[in-house]
């Protein structure tokens, strides 16, 4: 009874909704498909029109959307479904790991907007994670929930796949292998890994510059208290700025 618990648990914190919504790939008509009905369901449909939007769902296993409007107060799980494979042996993990950012929100530890001006949608996203899943890990693990083994499994075979791989051209990627990075090294504190070095390796090999710019990130992130309000806001702050310039390097 994890997830019907928490869920109960958000849902009276809120006065919201949790509505999980899976989200089918069409690629021969390159479209995004959604359940006939369901509670705010246009809402739903209006992300899924917006490129901005859409771009960072498709590289996502989920994501969530805290919503409050003429239409009520939601709180939307969308699961990519065309990434089903990585995650459909552990949904109840990957559903109780949203479940913690919608829960965090519910706290007043809020991810940035993602309408926020002065950064691309992509940093905003990942500053967001590396910040929360912090929290989440440690909350998930105590609510009995098991996420690690879901994503070091995935790490694995990102490491059997990106062998010889030529560093991201593409801004946003560079943001998303830096956040997975982070994720794996401090969330390895959870948990044993044998692997750690190898991935340190493999990661630095493919984009050494922007590991360079997140071992800050991973000092700070795993010597600071973020149950505390400062310390929680500086470590956002500081991790938009950091993405922010492995997304766009300044040049001298």
């Amino acid at each position: 009874m994890r997830l019907p618990d928490w869920r109960r648990e958000i849902e009276a914190l809120t006065g919201g909704r949790i509505v999980t919504v899976p989200v089918i790939t069409d690629k021969e008509q390159n479209v995004l498909r959604i359940p006939p009905e369901f509670p705010g369901r246009a809402v739903v449909r209006n992300l899924l029109l917006q490129d901005r939007f859409v771009a960072q769902f498709v590289r996502a296993h989920a994501l969530n959307v805290n919503y409050a409007g003429s239409e009520g107060v939601f709180h939307f799980i969308l699961l990519n479904l065309a990434m089903a494979g990585d995650w459909k042996e552990n949904e109840e993990g990957l559903l109780g790991h949203e479940y913690g950012h919608i829960w965090l929100n519910a706290l007043g530890y809020s991810s940035p907007r993602f309408e926020a001006a002065g950064a691309a949608p992509c940093v905003l996203i990942h500053a967001g994670d590396v910040v929360q899943h912090v929290l989440i890990r440690a909350e998930t693990k105590r609510r009995g929930f098991d996420y690690l083994s879901f994503w070091f499994r995935n790490i694995e075979r990102w490491m059997s796949e990106s062998a010889n791989q030529p560093a991201p051209a593409d801004p946003c990627i560079r943001v998303q292998l830096v956040s997975m990075y982070l994720d794996t090294v401090l969330g390895a504190r959870e948990g044993e890994w044998s692997r750690m070095e190898e991935f340190r390796k493999r990661v630095k090999q493919v984009s050494s510059e922007g590991i360079g710019l997140s071992e800050e990130l991973e000092k700070l992130l795993g010597g600071l208290d973020l149950w505390d309000r400062s310390h929680y806001e500086y470590a956002l702050q500081r991790s938009i700025e950091v993405l922010a310039l492995v997304h766009t390097p300044q040049t001298r």
